[in-house]
């Protein structure tokens, strides 16, 4: 609490100036622990604590789901997980516990071990679970769970049971596989709707119509796509060959690739992205062989997929390109279509990096991730001669403009003097998870190695904020203590070890994600100590005084209450008193932007 200085009486609402040449500014970050090694959890009994956590999902409203393991009393390999919640603005709640009767099943199965779940922003959980029982083998242990829609979990799905509108004896045979996260855990849209994917078995199942992915709620699930069906769009004379993990929004809007057979298909052409809207059946949008849009047409794509969708309908794709300049196979762009089908092409290999001297240029794009707002954020490699900075991240509306939000070499923030960024996203060492996703508020979270005075390989790895290549905020990093109690009157200092998160693309498309829109970063830390802690770190923007995620002119009523109530938002130059001076700092903090 600041030292309070003066009651305010009245003030003359302020002129509101845009922030014209802003310079790098640092955010602060509030975090706050959810759960850790020794501590009990809701639904436990007494002498139960959490040996170790899981990696956490979170919504974009910051509800937080997560598995963890216990020790303690009565507990033995049967019982020792389970998945809890925390809904926003509420309590942790134990969802589901090793050793408890599984919803759904008929035979006595329990639950026996939990993989990782996933939240959306009503608070829905989805997850799957391995089975343990008399009547249970490797043809029926694992099974998909979901309380979207529904008071209390329910059997989306099991290993070995009827598969919905398929051929009669067919059944569920897999649950995903090691091809890609989204593969192995359902999908959750804000809406409450389920997708999954899943390999068949039965008397009519062959090589050529045994995949397929799913789509549903808990009161029931449909094929999507499936081999041997049909291709959407085609004559009869094609069919699909292969299906991916679909992505889809909280309107039901689907996106993904298949690849397909016919006359006339080859490795060179048998690619083709497909888009679902609303009420409308599938389309092909576009095909592998096809001039790639924005080039000449002697560029031809060599590979296409979706890599996202907003629920604006906006789909991010992401190819490989083959042309006269364009020989190697990592040569590719990146494009944003539109909602009524128009592509418009962003990035590309050997293009001009924008802002950057003459003659650097993209050498490798990785997918873009497309944000509420409808900017693609990717990671890209640089050809830089002069240098060695050549990796770095983008945000490019459909407009085509593009900024660099963060680059290597770059200072990221809260860091000590000299510290800069020795890499970044996707070139990451020493096996640590690479990975970066936006939010609906614009920014985007990354994973970064630094060098510099001071560093070594115990305080290296962390994890920044970056927005509009402007904003900045360490969210955690190894060897830097963090107080892990959250009683304001003692302290528990630890220090991380490792960091991880679960970010496929981050964005509206019902993949996990692991920052919400609320600014909140999920994550799992290791302190070197061996506890392990589910920690969520908070940006806050001092000129929010509301907290509500935005900065408005609303935030000055809210600090002229903060003022004469005394309140923590009031100390906007952060020297721990609230004075009139903290109004000419939050005026410096709102043109800042946030």
């Amino acid at each position: 609490m600041p030292t309070h200085f003066a009651r305010v009486t009245r003030f003359v609402a302020p002129a509101f100036a845009a922030c014209v040449a802003c310079q790098a500014v640092s955010q602060t970050v509030d975090r706050r622990v959810i759960a850790i090694t020794g501590q009990p959890l809701p639904g436990l009994p007494a002498g139960v604590v959490v040996e170790s956590v899981g990696t956490p999902a979170i919504s974009r409203e910051g509800d937080i789901a997560f598995v963890a393991w216990l020790q303690g009393d009565g507990i033995t390999s049967a019982n020792n997980s389970g998945i809890w919640r925390q809904a926003t603005g509420g309590t942790l709640e134990l969802v589901a516990r090793a050793g408890d009767a599984a919803p759904g099943t008929i035979l006595g199965e329990v639950f026996e071990s939990f993989r990782r779940p996933i939240i959306n922003s009503r608070g829905e959980i989805g997850f799957n679970a391995t089975l343990s029982g008399t009547f249970v083998d490797e043809t029926n242990d694992i099974g998909i769970w979901s309380d979207a829609g529904t008071d209390s979990l329910v059997l989306v799905a099991q290993e070995g049971s009827p598969a919905p509108g398929t051929e009669p004896g067919t059944v569920f045979k897999q649950f995903g596989s090691g091809y890609s996260l989204a593969r192995t855990v359902p999908l959750l849209s804000d809406s409450g709707q389920l997708s999954f994917w899943s390999v068949l078995t039965g008397a009519q199942i062959t090589t050529e119509n045994n995949f397929s992915n799913w789509a549903g709620s808990a009161d029931g699930v449909l094929p999507l796509l499936r081999t041997g069906d049909p291709a959407p769009g085609y004559s009869a004379d094609y069919s699909i060959s292969s299906v991916g993990s679909c992505l889809f929004n909280k309107h039901g809007e689907f996106a993904t690739a298949i690849s397909i057979t016919g006359p006339d298909v080859t490795e060179d052409n048998n690619r083709v992205v497909v888009v679902r809207r609303i009420g409308q059946d599938w389309e092909p949008i576009i095909r592998s062989g096809d001039p790639a849009p924005g080039f000449a047409d002697n560029v031809v794509l060599s590979f296409i997929y979706a890599s996202s969708i907003n629920d604006d309908g906006m789909v991010g794709l992401h190819g490989r390109i083959e042309g006269p300049t364009f020989t190697e196979p990592s040569d590719g762009a990146n494009w944003l279509m539109s909602p009524s089908g128009e592509i418009e092409r962003i990035a590309h290999t050997f293009m001009q990096a924008p802002g950057l001297n003459a003659g650097i240029t993209f050498d490798y794009l990785d997918f873009p991730n497309i944000t509420h707002s409808g900017q693609g954020v990717f990671y890209a490699s640089l050809n830089d001669d002069s240098s060695s900075l050549t990796q770095s991240f983008w945000q490019a509306s459909d407009s085509g403009d593009l900024v660099m939000l963060v680059r290597k070499g770059d200072d990221p923030g809260g860091v000590e003097p000299g510290v800069t960024l020795r890499g970044i996203g996707n070139v990451l060492s020493n096996g640590r998870l690479t990975t970066h996703a936006p939010n609906g508020n614009g920014w985007m979270y990354y994973s970064a190695l630094l060098e510099g005075p001071g560093v070594d390989d115990t305080n290296e790895f962390g994890f920044w904020a970056r927005k509009d290549g402007v904003h900045s905020a360490m969210l955690l990093r190894t060897g830097v203590p963090i107080d892990v109690d959250d009683d304001p009157a003692s302290s528990d200092f630890r220090t991380p070890a490792e960091i991880y998160t679960r970010d496929v693309t981050g964005g509206e498309d019902s993949y996990p994600r692991s920052l919400s829109d609320t600014n909140e970063f999920a994550c799992r830390v290791e302190f070197t100590d061996g506890s392990w802690a589910i920690v969520v770190a908070t940006l806050i923007c001092p000129a929010d005084t509301n907290r509500d995620g935005v900065i408005t002119p609303t935030d000055f009523t809210a600090w002229v209450s903060a003022f004469n109530n005394n309140d923590d938002e009031c100390d906007q130059n952060d020297d721990g008193m609230c004075t009139p001076t903290d109004f000419s700092a939050w005026i410096e903090n709102y043109n800042s932007g946030c």
